[in-house]
């Protein structure tokens, strides 16, 4: 079969899918000493020695180099049309790259450091917000909206069903529908990326610090590469309104999913080869987006040091002020915060933390506003700014949140 980039894209294909099975290799060998208990987790994930250690670098940066494999080769199957021609290995390509991810959002929290806690949260809040399955998602990943023994077990299950046996197997089905479209594959491509990760590997894993307590509730947190731009999306979603979050979160990411699986029978309609071009160039032009308005704000991958936040929890409490904890009241319900909040059992489960007790953490009015007039340059990067508020609004918005206590 003459296809074009013929031998780039079998290699792609090839590397992506042999790199995945040693990743899924290593994986297993991983399991044999990770124990998936919150007191437990982190000291069995980051005290792995000698060749363990290296293997959980492998599994760490092997799966970064994957997933951008995988991704850039289904743009380029795209590119030339491919889904024109080879129905089955589109299809199996688009599974891998889903499969990928996900074995990747759901793998990375598994050591339970500070900053996977946090998260964990908001992933799974985010989650929340699928219609009609988002309850069950959130409920599933999350307990009472809290990282607990269960939950973090439902994390561990959840990327050993789709890392260690989903993956491989399409990883193979793959390797096999190459060989049946007689696609031959040049041995360097294919190992380059499986070479790249032997050697980054080397680096080792970042710790990052051990979760403690209050961690498991959740905070704020920096995004990962790879989730950034879907965090980009449910941020421009929010900024329209605060209920069109769920199309952000969920529906443009399944529609976009759902567009690019039909392509094969979408060509039978006179689906062109520009109209599919054009859909790639729209799609990179949203991801350069994303990562040029929020990519400062993204966690750089080689280390798991959380955001230094503005805090006062040591300092002296400042009294409240009632009258402006009267005017916070509207300005809370005007901003219409408990579309991503809940407080006193009402309004959203996600994707913003509950707000019951959150005045314990702020006993100072000045430093809750400069948190809301830049949540994301603390970590809270999904959060909207509230620097187009009045001075007064803003302050009176901050006592209203520091009069919340448990």
């Amino acid at each position: 079969m003459r296809l074009p980039a013929r031998g780039l894209l079998s290699a792609g294909a090839a590397a992506s899918s042999a790199l995945l099975l040693l990743i899924a290799a290593t994986g297993l060998l991983l399991a044999t000493r990770y124990v998936p208990q919150v007191d437990t987790a982190y000291q069995s994930a980051t005290s792995m020695p000698g060749w363990l250690g290296y293997l959980r670098g492998f599994h760490f940066w092997g799966s970064n180099i994957a997933l951008l494999t995988v991704a850039l080769t289904v743009f380029g199957m795209l590119w030339y049309g491919w889904w024109r021609h080879t129905r089955a290995l589109w299809l199996l390509m688009l599974c891998l790259l889903s499969a990928t991810f996900l074995a990747l959002v759901s793998g990375r929290v598994l050591p339970l450091a500070r900053h996977d806690a946090h998260t964990m949260v908001v992933e799974a809040k985010t989650a929340g917000l699928t219609p009609l399955a988002g309850d069950t998602l959130r409920d599933w990943l999350l307990t009472n909206d809290r990282v607990d023994g269960r939950a973090l077990q439902n994390w561990y299950s959840t990327h050993r069903v789709i890392g260690g046996l989903l993956v491989p197997v399409l990883a193979l089905a793959v390797l096999l529908a190459l060989y049946r479209n007689g696609l031959r594959i040049s041995a360097l491509p294919t190992a380059a990326p499986v070479i790249v990760g032997l050697i980054v590997a080397f680096v080792g894993a970042p710790p990052g610090e051990a979760a403690q307590l209050q961690d498991l509730n959740g905070g704020p947190v920096a995004p990962m590469w790879y989730v950034l731009p879907l965090h980009a999306l449910l941020r421009w979603s929010l900024s329209i309104s605060p209920e069109l979050g769920w199309v952000g979160a969920s529906a443009v990411p399944l529609a976009l999913f759902a567009l690019l699986f039909s392509l094969p029978w979408l060509a039978r309609l006179r689906w062109s080869l520009v109209a599919a071009r054009g859909l790639a160039l729209a799609g990179s032009l949203v991801v350069v987006a994303a990562y040029a308005q929020f990519g400062a704000m993204m966690q750089s991958p080689f280390t798991r040091d959380m955001p230094k936040a503005v805090t006062d929890a040591e300092m002296p409490q400042e009294p409240l002020d009632a009258a402006l904890v009267v005017r916070g009241t509207k300005v809370f319900g005007r901003q219409n915060c408990r579309s991503c909040h809940s407080l006193g059992g009402e309004g959203a489960r996600g994707p913003g933390p509950a707000l019951d007790g959150v005045g314990e953490q702020h006993r100072r009015r000045r430093q809750l506003m400069q948190f809301l007039r830049d949540p994301a340059s603390q970590g809270a990067t999904l959060m909207p700014s509230y620097d187009s508020l009045s001075e007064e609004d803003l302050a009176a918005l901050a006592e209203f949140l520091r009069a919340q206590r448990r």
